[in-house]
């Protein structure tokens, strides 16, 4: 009772309450008392609880008679937080208490203060939530946002979802309660007659979160992820959370409309092109392009270039067209233009199934509408299962004569206009005369690139392209190119698969002596780099072998000598001292006795 006094002050409270002694106190020896106590009765325990409780409602009277700190200190203590959980204590044990915190007619200077402070707090502490929870606390009571509070909020959910990203992983749960977040955002912003579509829009650009995070050194070598389709099944995951965006931008754009019925900015338009960007959905973006041209907006040179990066990495049939339209010639759309010709198929159909994007585009809209004959397309399986048996075929367009082409945009940019290739120009040349009908044209090609590049600014794969093209065109002329490429140099810094290339067009050189000569030279290189042969490559030198010993037994002409045959088996045969793990599964490779072999090997190579 005479904690529960309410007109006693804090002094008197606590000095009452350190001199008060209730009944249950002065039990000091129970075994005075008459009649005896259980056993099973924990007086220690009751008494210290008790006590506990007791302090715990003196501590709480005391703090809501003395006045709370000023709002300079209740600032500092924000800024001291380094948790949301810190963040949360200080909002609801000082920040809300404060006699300002909901005064409606003088708290107004108060709330600004500490929302303005918590926005720099909450981005390190990760403190979404109790950002949330604290403007709509103030908002009850009139508080107004303004676009930097919907900016920070924008911040908030990008920096959060990041955080579950790497935590939880990329799940359509994580993506609908951001967007769950950012409509809360959006129906504030509408309350305050202020409609941040841009910044809306924003959140969803070609590096955000909802698509696959790359190290920083990965080389996307076509701009896009390569033959996404072709090398991957769909994620469920990743398609839900697509089809969740759509429905938000949807939203946005329904409320564009009916806020703003007037001409859009550039800035929005810029914007909204840049989220069908990242969703591949390039359609839509030729539209919103469209659009901008019946307004008067003038489209920026970055736009037209992803407009045509999307075009040429999907095959879509109007490719031409959008380079005529835009006027694309900047120097990345020449590039894109040439692989659109040597990898994506120069806007041709499947030529098995009809497929009217040669299995190239990778948005979810046309991957929902593809029938089911065209998804079990028996090229695209061959794609998926064998790649380079695949890239080698003639039946698919991208295995066609495109020289003419490649060297009309050759001209056109580098003798006129004057721009230095690089590797990744070089190399979609050379793709673009991977099956030119004229041998004498593919060679000149290499011509051009000897006279342009120097061979030590080459990469592995321009490398590869190179004898690549000398397999399928001259492969006698390999021996060279033995010393520049691979003999040249030190051993660990040949490419393994310059190797398998080096390796299948010695297999394909008609002279006997020449072909043997060039493949132990190959082969010494193959075992002290350490490395193996690859499947694919083994299937071809053992077809190419194959034939020549038909042929000999059919005309009677020694054409493979049995030194060659010998070397051939062993290379057919060999096994690297070391496998990961796919070279198991496609070898067969992972019993139990061969992993002990290859222990003991490795022993005995450490002990000599």
């Amino acid at each position: 009772d005479t904690v529960n006094d309410a007109d006693a002050g804090p002094s008197e409270m606590v000095e009452s309450a350190s001199t008060m002694e209730p009944s249950w106190a002065k039990r000091a020896n129970p075994q005075e008392e008459e009649g005896n106590v259980g056993e099973d009765e924990p007086i220690g325990e009751e008494l210290s609880e008790k006590v506990r409780v007791l302090q715990e409602v003196v501590l709480r009277q005391i703090s809501d008679c003395v006045p709370l700190a000023s709002p300079a200190e209740i600032q500092d203590l924000l800024r001291e937080a380094k948790t949301p959980f810190e963040v949360r204590r200080v909002l609801q044990d000082v920040a809300y208490r404060h006699p300002l915190a909901f005064d409606v007619l003088n708290g107004h200077g108060y709330r600004v203060a500490i929302v303005s402070t918590l926005n720099a707090v909450a981005p390190k502490a990760l403190a979404v939530d109790e950002w949330f929870d604290c403007v709509d606390r103030f908002r009850k009571i009139g508080f107004e946002i303004t676009r930097s509070y919907v900016a920070e909020g924008f911040n908030l959910i990008r920096m959060h979802i990041q955080k579950l990203f790497q935590t939880e992983g990329r799940t359509p749960a994580i993506i609908s309660s951001g967007l769950n977040r950012m409509r809360q955002l959006m129906m504030w912003a509408r309350e305050d007659r202020l409609v941040p579509v841009t910044m809306m829009v924003s959140f969803f650009d070609r590096q955000n979160v909802y698509r696959s995070n790359f190290a920083d050194d990965f080389v996307r070598r076509d701009g896009l992820v390569f033959e996404w389709v072709v090398g991957h099944d769909r994620c469920v995951d990743f398609d839900q959370a697509i089809l969740l965006c759509n429905d938000f931008v949807e939203e946005i754009l329904i409320a564009v409309r009916e806020e703003f019925p007037s001409r859009p900015t550039f800035s929005f338009l810029y914007r909204l092109m840049d989220y069908y960007f990242a969703t591949d959905q390039p359609e839509k973006m030729i539209q919103v392009a469209e659009d901008a041209e019946s307004y008067n907006i003038t489209l920026a040179e970055s736009t037209t270039a992803k407009i045509m990066q999307l075009a040429c990495a999907f095959n879509l049939p109007n490719t031409h067209a959008l380079f005529l339209k835009y006027r694309a010639a900047l120097p990345q759309c020449v590039l894109r233009l040439m692989f659109f010709y040597s990898r994506s198929g120069g806007g041709k159909p499947c030529p098995s199934c009809g497929e009217p994007y040669n299995h190239r585009h990778q948005g979810l809209d046309v991957w929902a509408q593809t029938p089911q004959h065209q998804r079990q397309c028996s090229l695209l399986a061959l794609a998926r299962t064998k790649k380079s048996e695949y890239e080698d075929s003639t039946m698919i367009p991208q295995s066609a004569d495109h020289s003419s082409r490649a060297q009309a945009l050759r001209t056109l940019f580098v003798e006129e206009r004057h721009i230095q290739w690089g590797t990744h120009e070089w190399r979609a040349y050379l793709l673009c005369h991977m099956f030119a009908k004229n041998t004498e044209v593919a060679l000149q090609a290499i011509q051009q690139l000897d006279a342009s590049l120097p061979e030590p600014q080459f990469d592995e794969f321009l490398r590869q392209a190179y004898v690549r093209l000398l397999r399928l065109h001259r492969p006698e002329a390999l021996e060279r190119v033995m010393v520049k490429f691979f003999e040249g140099k030190p051993v660990q810094k040949v490419s393994p698969i310059v190797l398998q290339e080096g390796l299948m067009a010695a297999a394909s050189i008609a002279k006997s002596q020449l072909r043997e000569d060039i493949l132990r030279r190959l082969w010494r290189l193959v075992k002290e780099r350490d490395t193996y042969v690859m499947p694919y490559t083994s299937r071809v030198m053992r077809r190419l072998h194959d034939q020549r010993l038909l042929q000999q037994q059919a005309s009677g002409i020694v054409n493979v000598a049995p030194a060659e045959q010998a070397l051939v088996a062993e290379i057919l045969e060999f096994k690297p001292r070391s496998l990961n793990l796919l070279d198991v599964i496609i070898r067969g490779g992972g019993s139990r006795d061969a992993r002990q072999k290859d222990r003991d090997d490795r022993k005995k190579r450490r002990t000599s």
